[in-house]
């Protein structure tokens, strides 16, 4: 069966990360070609430690064929074109040397990475801080973007923030944005933006998508969205991924089995919205190196969501198995799974490309 996480930093996690490793020890940007020369080094040497053996057989493990990862979002140093260029740059450094990475640029590239056993890799980029523009939009394909965040936690130029104390809906540029986007075939994400900002996206974005979120019904949390919310999501012809974080989907004082949680909100969209127009999008790799870890808690902006923990029945991206297991003992049908599990994606990011 194929496997898709519509939002895992699994397969960048290495050369992304230690690009920010070098990019924060120097306290500002550096040339593309020297932070590349020294991503090269750290990457020589955790290959001769054995790591990315280990990462690689873990990936084997967790039977995922396709990712949708951001690039150039985590610190406001990284709010550039610039370093999303440099971040993809990166990548595909790996990807020549590593060879189980393939960068997805559109539809058939993600089937041929499917068809030759190797990561297909979504690029999207989180944050949109850094827009000032439509014309960015163009830029962004130029690196193979085709999914842009339109907000992250406390709101961006373009529209509302599901953590901000007002409930801002898209701005001129937001509005503008997602009109060039739409001639381009980009995607918006309404993953993190406020829900009224969703809403006005939903009704103008050619194609919308929520790579990693969850109801708000089954917990209330200023991240989720709510049912009425996916119902018009579905009805234009999107998809949700749902996340497994346990801070996210676990009411307050309600005990933290993450995939059992997960499969609650799986199974009532489906109930709602139909398996067709849902998907998984873990929103957690697993297993970080202590270094990535220390790197998301000191530089993201997502408020107090705690990355160094551990979630019961997954330890890290060999476990994504587990999700499946979780499903069916849900209940979820074997069609259904197979819509959550890649169907419902692969057939909406077709779309992108028609």
């Amino acid at each position: 069966m194929i496997q898709v996480d519509l939002h895992n930093q699994g397969p960048v996690l290495y050369p992304r990360q230690l690009l920010q490793v070098v990019a924060d020890s120097v306290g500002q940007r550096m040339p593309a070609s020297d932070i590349l020369r020294q991503v090269n080094n750290l990457t020589w040497a955790w290959e001769a430690s054995g790591k990315f053996t280990e990462y690689r057989h873990a990936w084997e493990a967790s039977q995922v064929n396709v990712v949708c990862a951001s690039i150039g979002c985590f610190s406001d140093s990284l709010h550039r074109l610039a370093a999303i260029k440099e971040d993809y740059a990166a990548l595909s450094v790996a990807a020549m040397r590593g060879e189980y990475i393939q960068v997805v640029r559109d539809y058939r590239a993600c089937i041929d990475s499917i068809r030759s056993r190797r990561r297909g890799v979504i690029l999207q980029v989180e944050n949109p801080d850094f827009m000032t523009s439509p014309r960015d939009i163009r830029s962004l394909v130029d690196s193979h973007v085709h999914i842009v965040g339109l907000a992250y936690d406390y709101g961006s130029p373009l529209a509302g923030g599901c953590r901000a104390r007002t409930t801002d809906g898209l701005s001129q540029l937001g509005k503008a944005v997602i009109r060039e986007a739409n001639s381009a075939h980009v995607a918006i994400d309404l993953s993190h933006c406020s829900e009224w900002a969703g809403f006005e996206a939903i009704d103008s974005a050619l194609f919308p998508i929520c790579t990693h979120s969850f109801l708000s019904e089954l917990n209330p949390h200023p991240r989720a969205k709510s049912l009425r919310f996916f119902r018009a999501l579905a009805q234009r012809g999107g998809v949700v991924g749902v996340l497994i974080h346990p801070e996210l989907i676990a009411p307050p004082g309600k005990a933290t089995d993450s995939l059992s949680l997960f499969a609650n909100h799986v199974c009532r969209l489906c109930e709602t919205v139909g398996s067709s127009h849902v998907a998984v999008g873990t929103d957690w790799a697993g297993n970080m190196p202590i270094e990535v870890r220390r790197i998301l808690r000191g530089t993201t902006t997502q408020g107090s969501v705690e990355w160094e923990q551990n979630i019961p029945n997954y330890q890290g991206i060999g476990d994504w198995p587990n999700i499946v297991t979780a499903l069916r003992h849900a209940g979820v049908s074997d069609a259904d799974v197979k819509n959550v599990c890649s169907g419902a994606f692969l057939r909406w990011y077709r779309t992108l490309w028609e």
